[in-house]
């Protein structure tokens, strides 16, 4: 596992005990992170920053190891990490979130006036930037292949995008502002596919009081026939993650009163046809 956060740290963990493995300084305020995707070489990371001191808005590469011949008394298990490829000129703006794009051929970044950017790292060049949503780009999550992209945003609008050209396929509409949004791995189920993309949000916790509905919901949406087609209550705050298991038959959420919230699909979910 890995974590970062405003104080420039980035953190390596062994999954079965949470016992931190590896750190080493980044610089800037840190956002986001994401292990590249190639499970043989699973080496590297993307991170994305704010300007802090003498660290600019920026994407970053990272490449790790471990070597025990290298350890200190702040890593007592021996790593090392070096920086490969930095973005920062080129950014429109600084990058909220950072993912990396199918194969480990490009990373992509979102940006809050509302444009993604694709990052060829081979080139070290910015391959595309484009519009996507009229507010800001709050969440971007893949298919499991990372042939389809998935973008929502404060416009409440959550975009469906292929992944070889970038263009949008479905936009899905609601009367909520969204904070993230996962595409259900059963839509590929040979037996009962399920179309379906979970997207949740809500208005500014200081704003909930003033609206009739704050829609702190997750909200279920058939994403071929671009519709709403169901709201699952849960938060009481806005919700700011949502992530489905691999399985489809889970998924979990963290919402912004600090609660994180399991939930099982029943059985009729599954196994019905007609949603």
């Amino acid at each position: 596992m890995c974590s970062v956060g405003a104080d420039s740290k980035v953190c390596l963990y062994n999954a079965e005990n949470g016992e931190v493995v590896f750190k080493f300084e980044h610089g800037g305020i840190i956002q986001c992170v994401e292990f590249n995707q190639n499970p043989v070489y699973n080496d590297r990371i993307v991170t994305c920053a704010n300007k802090f001191r003498d660290t600019p808005n920026c994407i970053q590469i990272w490449r790790f190891g471990f070597d025990e011949s290298i350890k200190d008394e702040d890593n007592p298990h021996g790593g090392w990490a070096e920086k490969v490829l930095q973005f920062d000129e080129q950014l429109p703006m600084k990058a909220t979130k950072v993912k990396w794009g199918p194969f480990d051929e490009t990373v992509i970044s979102i940006h809050e006036e509302g444009t993604f950017c694709v990052w060829n790292i081979e080139t070290q060049t910015q391959l595309m930037l484009v519009d996507g949503h009229e507010g800001p780009i709050t969440g971007i999550q893949f298919n499991v292949d990372r042939t389809l992209m998935i973008t929502c945003s404060r416009d409440k609008c959550v975009k469906l995008w292929e992944t070889e050209k970038y263009t949008c396929t479905k936009k899905l509409v609601s009367n909520r502002p969204f904070n993230d949004a996962a595409i259900s791995p059963l839509w590929k189920d040979e037996v009962n596919p399920k179309y379906h993309v979970l997207a949740g949000g809500g208005v500014e916790a200081r704003e909930a009081a003033l609206v009739q509905d704050a829609g702190f919901e997750t909200v279920l949406f058939n994403m071929v026939m671009e519709e709403e087609i169901a709201q699952i209550r849960g938060h009481f705050g806005p919700m700011n993650s949502i992530s489905i298991a691999p399985d489809g038959k889970s998924y979990v959420t963290g919402g912004e009163e600090g609660l994180i919230r399991l939930i099982h699909w029943d059985p009729e979910y599954l196994t019905r046809k007609d949603i």
